[in-house]
């Protein structure tokens, strides 16, 4: 279980897996069946490039992991954590500029 203080990310763990392995994103994207840009946008954490939504984005998450030895539940519970503070963080900012902006 990651807590909130666990300030390790997704795409660093995936990226310094993968470094770890030598393996380049033209291999991993042939064996995953995976496009590269996907790859490296899941390593940059730019999740909004990958299409087919949240279920994509774990099912690609989960793949990569197993991929590279990395536990793919601690993944997609960090990939959890951080949707919900970027969730809250939005929330927040709404919340301000409805108050400081009528």
């Amino acid at each position: 279980m990651v807590t909130e203080s666990d300030d390790i990310s997704v795409g660093r763990i995936l990226s310094d897996a993968r470094k770890k392995k030598r393996l380049r994103y033209k291999k991993l994207s042939a064996e995953l069946k995976i496009d590269e840009e996907l790859l490296i946008a899941l390593e940059k954490e730019d999740f909004e490039k990958i299409p087919g939504g949240e279920a994509y984005i774990k099912g690609f998450l989960r793949a990569y992991a197993k991929k590279l030895d990395v536990n793919p539940d601690e993944i997609i519970d960090r990939y959890t954590l951080f949707t919900e503070r970027k969730s809250q963080g939005k929330k927040k900012l709404k919340q301000f500029f409805s108050y400081y902006c009528l």
